[in-house]
């Protein structure tokens, strides 16, 4: 499919790096600020540094690119990390098709974000599309930061946080941490991710449940759109949530080329009616991922359009 003007200029911008890897200068940085804290013992084993450490409060207020524009509202997000840092302020420009798809919202719709991470694409629906969202993050470091963009960001009527992972059948699940780091992503449900080149070793027992279970029993609203990012997982929420499709019209998924999954997620939507309306440049040279958008085909094809 080709690109559309929209895409190429944030597949540009986003094209030489995946996630947050630091500059020379960022380095440089925190060689720095790590003699700084040598000297002062801001090493949280005083009462003094611990005192310093909560006054420092980090957090910032950003525009979000596309929507900040038209209304001047906007975001705030907790930091105090660099790769936090990395999310609110690069990050936005890595995934124009999610951006676009956003844009084309409306108050009617109820959004699934499933890999919500620090919440940057579901309060930007929330805020700016006045959406209902349910945002699914089963990392405990980055739901708790979720939770507190959502709060101060007065979005908690129309942000639910469920800190829980998705699966084909609910039950207990090794969740494999790539690092004990805020803010990170690539962590896996089952095993441990095949992008990640260090894994960490933590692994941790988290609840997975089949979306179709988690709808049945706490009695949800069905979603009307369903974006999954969960870096090699989403085939197997997928099959947790076939009777939940039912009830959507547009999917956006996170697709490795290079994996096997890629056709079977295409054949289990197709089987499920939807058909494959829009598909992304890979953003990044070290994988084969791909935003994909698939549309039922009654239901207007209406984001984002051909032109």
């Amino acid at each position: 499919m080709l690109a559309k003007p929209w895409m190429t200029k944030h597949f540009q911008q986003g094209k030489a790096k995946q996630g947050y890897e630091p500059s020379l200068r960022v380095r440089i940085i925190r060689s720095i600020a790590s003699s700084v804290i040598a000297v002062l013992q801001l090493n949280g084993r005083t009462r003094w540094s611990n005192e310093f450490m909560q006054a420092l409060n980090p957090s910032m207020t950003v525009p979000v690119p596309g929507f900040t524009e038209s209304t001047g509202e906007m975001l705030w997000f907790r930091t105090g990390h660099g790769r936090l840092y990395w999310r609110v302020t690069e990050s936005p420009g890595l995934e124009a098709v999610t951006n676009h798809w956003i844009s084309r919202l409306s108050p009617r719709d109820v959004l699934f974000d499933v890999g919500a991470n620090i919440g940057l694409y579901a309060m930007t629906a929330a805020k700016y599309r006045s959406v209902r969202v349910f945002a699914f993050e089963p990392d405990l470091m980055n739901a708790r930061l979720l939770y507190e963009n959502v709060l101060r960001n007065n979005l908690e009527k129309s942000v639910a946080v469920l800190p829980i992972a998705l699966d084909s059948v609910s039950r207990l699940q090794d969740f494999h941490l790539k690092s004990l780091s805020y803010g990170d992503a690539l962590h896996n449900l089952g095993h441990a991710s095949r992008y990640v080149r260090n894994p960490s070793g933590f692994v941790a027992t988290v609840a997975a449940f089949a979306l179709d279970d988690l709808i049945l029993n706490l009695k949800i609203p069905s979603p009307s759109h369903l974006k999954i990012d969960v870096d090699g997982n989403e085939i197997e929420v997928l099959r947790g949530a076939y009777k939940t499709l039912a009830t959507v019209k547009e999917i956006l998924v996170e697709v490795d080329l290079e994996s096997a999954n890629a056709s079977k997620i295409d054949a289990l939507l197709v089987s499920a009616g939807f058909l494959l309306h829009l598909q992304g440049e890979e953003v990044v040279a070290w994988n084969k991922c791909v935003e994909r958008l698939y549309v039922r085909p009654k239901s207007g094809v209406a984001h984002p359009d051909n032109t």
